[in-house]
């Protein structure tokens, strides 16, 4: 599929029309040399069952030795593939809310003439925060089993739950360095969890070890006493609110805020927190490293 790191981009996904014309009386549906498979579909759809064959064939090529059966093989073939169409959603995800952020700053521009530099970087500011919330969910789907919850907490904090930064290249000599402006409405269940997510990720990033998978190199967040001035995001399950956020409400504030009653399990399991071993964590004390 000529993608050489977990989250490169899908070049060479069939069409819909390709997929629904294919009959397995055509022959194989992709060769070994032009791998495809439909992400948008079932592996037990004609396409993707020809594409399972075809792998498992290639693998016995590939490894002649291997005493897995030909079972075993498709098995964890489906298992990758399932892993693949997160990522592939994740990326799609990505692409349409990137272009809905674009139309949304063009919007504003023409309606309130902000000067072009101005959107371009607020854009690229909502991007960052948009890129912050894909990883994080792409992280908490990878450990699912681990952590069955994670992924239905970062659905429901959603972009506009997610930290914001401010640059601070002056004071760092000029090297790309931001402050994170914290959101004190949050509880610490929730903010524990980001950071262990954050952490998850540069484990998978580096593979525990300095030679990093490609990509931008991780710029450095520093935690700070700067607030968001930004209202909390409203109707989130009630132990996503921090207590004293929750207890300085007026009764109409909190009435607004519409919290949901039943809380959403987000305790992080021994074998989760034991599996988070990356030094960069353990060697900057006060800093917070995330892609």
């Amino acid at each position: 599929m000529n993608r050489t790191q977990w989250d490169s981009p899908f070049t060479d996904v069939p069409t819909k029309a390709e997929v629904e014309v294919y009959k397995p009386a055509l022959g194989p549906s992709c060769t070994s040399g032009r791998f495809q498979v439909d992400l948008s579909g079932m592996p037990s759809t004609d396409w993707n069952k020809s594409a399972a064959h075809v792998f498992v064939q290639s693998f016995r090529d590939a490894y002649p030795d291997c005493a897995k059966s030909s079972k075993d093989i498709c098995m964890a073939w489906e298992r990758h593939f399932n892993r693949l169409c997160q990522i592939y959603r994740d990326h799609q995800e990505r692409a349409r809310l990137a272009q809905t952020l674009h139309q949304t700053c063009r919007r504003q521009e023409r309606k309130s003439h902000v000067c072009f530099s101005h959107c371009r970087t607020m854009h690229s500011h909502l991007i960052e925060i948009l890129q912050l919330y894909l990883c994080r969910l792409h992280v908490a789907k990878l450990y699912s089993q681990q952590h069955p919850s994670a992924a239905r907490a970062i659905e429901e904090l959603g972009v506009s739950g997610m930290s914001s930064d401010d640059s601070d290249h002056e004071s760092s000599g000029g090297a790309a360095r931001y402050t994170i402006v914290s959101k004190d409405w949050r509880s610490s269940e929730v903010t524990e969890l980001l950071h262990l997510l954050d952490a998850l990720h540069l484990c998978l990033r580096y593979r525990n070890s300095w030679n990093a998978t490609s990509g931008a190199w991780p710029h450095l967040r520093l935690i700070s006493h700067k607030s968001s001035t930004r209202a909390a995001v409203k109707g989130l399950p009630r132990n996503f609110y921090a207590r004293r956020f929750l207890v300085s409400l007026t009764q109409e504030a909190f009435d607004e805020l519409q919290s949901i009653e039943q809380t959403l399990p987000m305790g992080i399991p021994n074998g989760l927190r034991e599996f988070v071993h990356f030094p960069i964590l353990h060697s900057f004390s006060e800093l917070e490293i995330i892609y």
